[in-house]
């Protein structure tokens, strides 16, 4: 990953708020925003690293996840 491929802040604490709320409705209202914009960086997340789905993205970034 290079440095303009890092996850933003913003698109880490919507993949903390899906983690911790297991859905991107929960999530989205868990921090006011929209399902829209947490799938949105959910999909902006999964194509900076190269994976296919969420689960991939989380056990790629697990250790940013934990900082």
């Amino acid at each position: 990953m290079t440095p303009t491929d890092q996850p933003t802040p913003a698109e880490l604490r919507a993949l903390r708020a899906y983690l911790a709320c297991g859905s991107v409705r929960d999530a989205a209202r868990s921090i006011g925003l929209a399902e829209s914009t947490i799938k949105g960086e959910l999909r902006s997340i999964r194509s900076k690293v190269g994976a296919r789905t969420t689960a991939q993205a989380v056990f790629l970034l697990h250790d940013k996840l934990a900082a």
